[in-house]
């Protein structure tokens, strides 16, 4: 059986997004839409990105 509490810590939402990239929510959407920042999971009305995901993205960023 799988912890559903791990797993939802491991998703980020918009507001957490904003946070670590300190830009407004529509800057988030723009980069989604346009393919800057890894595609996020729609869970019902809401999106939510994999941690790992992100933190891969950041890395490779950074490498650049």
């Amino acid at each position: 059986m799988f912890d559903m509490s791990a797993r939802l810590a491991q998703l980020l939402t918009t507001a957490d997004m904003t946070r670590l990239f300190g830009v407004h929510r529509r800057t988030i959407y723009n980069w989604r839409r346009s393919g800057i920042i890894p595609a996020p999971k729609r869970i019902g009305h809401y999106l939510y990105w994999q941690q790992a995901d992100v933190l891969a993205f950041l890395q490779n960023r950074g490498a650049s």
